[in-house]
């Protein structure tokens, strides 16, 4: 999905209850999580796991990036978008720092 805010693409995954297809009518509470491409299969699992319990079920919408890279590339790839998608404010110094350890961000400072 492009976002309409920022130059940049984000992918969404959406997790719908088991019993979603039986009523479809029905609202469910929505769980937005963030950094989905780390984290969306957890937490649709946990969620799943929660209404087998006796919990309510509830929609798992994900909000990651478009990238189809392996683990250990994707999770650098992931925590470099990610500063710059929530910090609030333009942090050089960090970015520099970040850059001399060998893990570069992609800028601070969009999630103002």
């Amino acid at each position: 999905m492009k976002s309409n805010h920022v130059d940049h693409d984000f992918r969404i995954s959406i997790a719908l209850p088991f019993e979603y297809p039986d009523f479809p009518e029905k609202t469910y509470p929505t769980v937005y999580i963030l950094d989905a491409n780390l984290y969306f299969g957890m937490f649709t699992e946990v969620s799943r796991m929660l209404y087998l319990c006796g919990l309510t079920a509830t929609i798992i919408v994900g909000i990651g990036y478009p990238l189809n890279l392996p683990l250990e590339e994707a999770f650098a790839e992931v925590m470099a978008l990610r500063t710059l998608d929530l910090t609030p404010v333009v942090d050089e110094a960090y970015e520099n720092e970040r850059a001399q350890m060998g893990n570069p961000v992609k800028g601070t400072g969009r999630g103002g």
